[in-house]
């Protein structure tokens, strides 16, 4: 999530805005309105933040909705139901923070802001702000919009993002919109047929901190912004509750998403899981004592069932001295099944188990169907490995087979 630094926390108090003195801005604002307010496409938008300290990005997709809107803002997706606002974290399965709001006299956007840090994103007031002359972001309160004129490519204050003749319209078709109050100056561009917006540019005393903003808009909404299904969550008082847990991920639950790794001969590379697959996910590799069996049980039930894949993974301490000895150790005994591994335990195994050893199954809809902790003291031959695979993924339809290789054409 975005961070706020203090002085933009201060701007964020000021008065409410007036409606844009200049016919110019205020007509430009009522043709931003008029899309936001007409289903527009989802957006991708980026921000960064720029203090005296630190500078600091971050990414927002937004998604507006009838009920309000869907954001994806780093690891929250927050959205809006009829009455409530909803808060899921990406690492807490189980919990949902819920706020509810009367739609008559609050609505989705106040809920927002009471419930998250302010989020500086003018497309959120443009389509949810019932105020006319509403301030477009936290950080814009007090602020006049005095002018708007197509913007001037010679001006290096212009923030428009880096564009090409190809994937841009020429600059003749943007609108700049300038504002100021006592404290702050922000830029705004708009497309000039359709009113979105383009990028923005907040600055607070003088230029002391800065907020950029540009956006894009996406074909279709992206699957980071699905909604999970509530019904298997337990509702917390705050905020702060939601939190990675141990073992929270069960049967039923959608495979989160993995931090992981290939080790390559140029150094590491993230790596992708195919489905329907196997994680052996494993912190300790001590002969003897290994997840050897369930590897080559997992092999066997990929025999048997085309498309399986097999993901044996090694987790790592960040703090270990000597991390690759420990890959190449394991990867020597799995051959020719291709380790990966992972320095993050917390976003890996512990989603599942506080074992150090465990099996996980996941079908082609990427949902968990069984969940194995491998003891090594009471290991699992590798044919009941493999046979609890397959009856894991018996309800789901199998991979189609290749298909046959074309007979050779008869000799002349």
């Amino acid at each position: 999530m975005l961070p706020v630094p203090s002085t933009l926390a201060a701007a964020a108090l000021f008065a409410a805005a007036e409606p844009a003195k200049d016919p110019a801005a205020a007509a430009a604002l009522a043709l931003a309105h008029a899309y936001y307010r007409s289903d527009p496409p989802p957006e991708r938008i980026s921000i960064q933040v720029t203090t005296a300290a630190r500078t600091r990005g971050d990414e927002i997709i937004l998604d507006l909705t009838p009920r309000g809107f869907i954001i994806r803002a780093g690891d929250y997706l927050c959205w809006t139901g009829p009455d409530a606002l909803h808060v899921t974290h990406a690492l807490d399965q189980r919990g949902v923070f819920t706020l509810p709001f009367d739609a008559r006299t609050q609505g989705p956007l106040a809920a927002l802001h009471q419930a998250l840090p302010a989020l500086p994103a003018p497309q959120l007031a443009l389509a949810l702000d019932p105020q006319p002359g509403a301030p477009l972001t936290p950080f814009t309160a007090g602020v006049y919009w005095t002018s708007a004129a197509p913007a001037d490519p010679a001006r290096a204050d212009t923030p428009v993002p880096p564009t090409t003749p190809d994937d841009a319209p020429p600059l003749a078709e943007h609108i700049e919109l300038l504002g100021t109050s006592s404290r702050s100056t922000a830029l705004l561009l708009l497309d000039a047929q359709s009113g979105r917006v383009i990028s923005m540019r907040t600055e607070i005393d003088g230029g002391a901190s800065r907020i950029d903003l540009t956006a894009e808009p996406l074909p279709a909404p992206p699957d980071t912004l699905a909604l999970p299904d509530l019904s298997r969550r337990e509702p917390v008082a705050r905020l702060s509750d939601l939190r990675p847990r141990l073992a929270d991920i069960r049967a039923g639950d959608p495979l989160p998403e993995l931090t992981l790794a290939r080790k390559t001969p140029d150094g590491d590379i993230a790596a992708a899981l195919d489905a329907p697959g196997v994680l052996i996910l494993f912190r300790r590799w001590t002969p003897g004592r290994t997840p050897l069996a369930a590897v080559r049980g997992s092999e066997l039930a990929a025999q048997l069932r085309p498309g399986l894949s097999v993901h044996p993974v090694i987790i790592l301490d960040a703090m270990e001295s000597e991390p690759l000895v420990r890959i190449d150790a394991a990867q020597a005994a799995l051959r020719p099944a291709q380790l990966l591994h992972s320095y993050a335990p917390r976003a890996t195994i512990e989603r599942f188990t506080p074992a150090d050893q465990a099996l996980i199954v996941y079908d082609e809809t990427r949902t968990v169907r069984d969940e194995i902790t491998l003891d090594p003291d009471s290991p699992l031959t590798a044919q009941a490995i493999r046979d609890r695979i397959l009856a894991a993924l018996s309800t789901s339809a199998p991979a189609p087979a290749p298909a046959p290789a074309p007979a050779p054409a008869p000799a002349p």
